[in-house]
């Protein structure tokens, strides 16, 4: 049905409108990202996609992250809860 931008751009507005409304949650951050790592652009800390701490976390923060060397590179730090 969505394919190519325009999945992406239905992925974004997906997630505002689980922003806005306050229900944002470890389920749904990884399936939207689609990434095995979740990463907190506030503290820069990654984390496993199913950890708590991205339940605990501010979903205007999240980011997608598609490995560990590209966490470390670009200047996260391991969750001390999950240790990826």
């Amino acid at each position: 049905m969505f394919s190519g931008n325009g999945a992406s751009t239905l992925k974004k507005i997906l997630l505002v409108a689980l922003i806005l409304i306050g229900t944002m949650t470890t389920a749904l951050a990884a399936a939207l990202f689609n990434t095995p790592y979740i990463g907190n652009a506030n503290t820069m800390r990654f984390h496993y996609a199913d950890c708590r701490s991205v339940d605990e976390m501010n979903p205007h923060n999240q980011v997608g992250i598609n490995s560990r060397e590209e966490a470390l590179s670009a200047g996260y730090v391991p969750c001390k809860r999950c240790k990826p």
